[in-house]
Parts: structure tokens; sequence; C-alpha cells
């Protein structure tokens, strides 16, 4: 009798914990013309994400519905820059960006996208 008890318990557990597992994760497709996303980061007050992009000094903007539309293009920039990392500042409602070519750290108004600071490193020498 004991096996029994013990067998309906396991049935059960196994069925409760399957039926509560089955949801399937929410997938965001999306694409723009020569895109090579390199980070990304979720903006709760408007609701989307932002992404950099490994190919120019853009940062766009993605819904959840996979909508795709240039949120910053920082022609000051030379053309070949890329973003190597975004992260958001939201005591501030900026956006700070990690710059390749120049090596730098630029800060981008939320709201409004225009550059507030940029910060370049200068390359040392070595004294080898």
């Amino acid at each position: 009798m004991p096996s029994a008890v013990i067998g309906i318990f396991i049935f059960t557990s196994i069925f409760l914990v399957g039926s509560m597992s089955v949801r399937k994760p929410h997938v965001i497709n999306f694409g723009s013309h020569n895109l090579f996303p390199e980070s990304f980061d979720w903006d709760p007050k408007n609701q989307h994400f932002i992404v950099g992009s490994l190919r120019h000094p853009t940062l766009l903007s993605v819904s959840d519905a996979g909508d795709a539309e240039t949120l910053i293009s920082d022609s000051s920039l030379p053309h070949n820059s890329s973003i190597l990392g975004i992260t958001l500042d939201h005591h501030r409602r900026r956006i700070l960006a990690a710059v390749h070519l120049p090596s730098s750290l630029a800060a981008y108004e939320l709201s409004t996208g225009p550059r507030r600071i940029i910060i370049i490193r200068r390359r040392q020498r070595c004294r080898c």
C-alpha cells in the first residue's frame, strides 16, 4: 500500500510541475540593414531595447514586437566607429556607450538623443 501512495504522489508531482513549465519564451525577431548587434539594454520607461551596432556609430530602439528604428546616429564619429557596449543611466536618463575608433565613452540624452559628452582615451606609449 505505501508504494501505491508514493506512486500517486510522484505522478501528481510530475503532472503539476510539467503543466506549470509549458510556457514558451517570448522571442523577438528584428533586423536592420547591415546591423551587427553588439550590445543591448532594456529601457523600462519606454518599454524597448536599445541596441548598439558593431558596424556603425548608431543606436537602435527595438520594441518587443520587433520594430527597429534608429534612435541615435552620431555623424560626428568616424564612419567606421562601432558601439561595443551600452548601459542606461536611469537616474540621469542617458545612454552610456563604449565607442571603438576612437576608444571613447559617449553619453547621450535618452529622450532627445544629442550627445552630451565624449571622453576619448589617449594611447600611451610603452615605456619598456
